[in-house]
């Protein structure tokens, strides 16, 4: 009698935890993660790039030399924030998949503080453009539309967390489509911005679906 209940008790608790996202079903939570510390992994070698460019910068016999070094030091530190933050919610997200909670916050709070650190990013880069004499008109559309699809993507995470039903995750969805489309100006033929490409649609891909299946979105009132 005594493991009859107990059979039953464990069947419950089984239901429970598949109905509620178990960890054997968040896997799209999981892959995120390892997105987004890839993505990280990128970001790590994109600042020893900067760094090395900003000392070359400083030895250089050209004009604003020593700006352009200190602005690549500077951008230096927005990939590495952007890799410490990257770890940090690729590493929650990780966790998450082995919970039975929702891994929006950790997607929501990703692209809200990735899009702070790269509308720093934008705007470093386009002043060291300013200094190294490129074409003005081409640098200022690239500022204008990447840091206006960052913002947009920093308002509407923030919007979606104070709202509920369905309008909830479709302002969520298109602040990740707007995170996507900014950070697609930042793809280059080179190995590194490619993969990081990459890795950041995989953690736009994967909050997506995240939010459908394991958290279940459209189907809550």
């Amino acid at each position: 009698m005594e493991d009859t209940e107990k059979k039953t008790e464990s069947s419950s608790e089984s239901k429970s935890e598949s109905s509620n996202g178990g960890s054997n079903k968040k896997v799209f939570s999981m892959v995120g993660g390892i997105c987004a510390l890839v993505a990280a992994g990128m970001a790590v070698v994109y600042a020893i790039y900067y760094i090395v460019y900003g000392i070359d910068a400083f030895k250089a016999d050209v004009d604003h030399h020593v700006i352009i070094g200190i602005f690549d030091l500077l951008i230096t530190v927005c990939f590495a924030a952007f890799a410490l933050f990257g770890v940090l919610s690729g590493l929650k997200l990780l966790a998450g998949s082995k919970a039975s909670g929702s891994s929006h916050d950790a997607f929501s709070n990703f692209f809200f503080i990735e899009s702070i650190v790269m509308i720093v990013f934008v705007a470093l880069i386009f002043t060291t453009a300013l200094f190294q004499g490129w074409d003005t008109g081409s640098w200022i559309a690239y500022l204008i539309v990447n840091a206006s699809f960052y913002v947009a993507s920093i308002i509407l995470m923030l919007i979606s967390k104070s709202k509920s039903g369905i309008v909830a995750p479709i302002l969520f969805f298109v602040g990740i489509a707007c995170f996507m489309i900014a950070t697609s100006y930042e793809i280059g033929s080179w190995w590194v911005s490619a993969l990081f490409a990459v890795a950041l649609y995989g953690v736009e891909a994967m909050a997506v679906l995240s939010a459908i299946f394991e958290d279940k979105c459209f189907s809550k009132k």
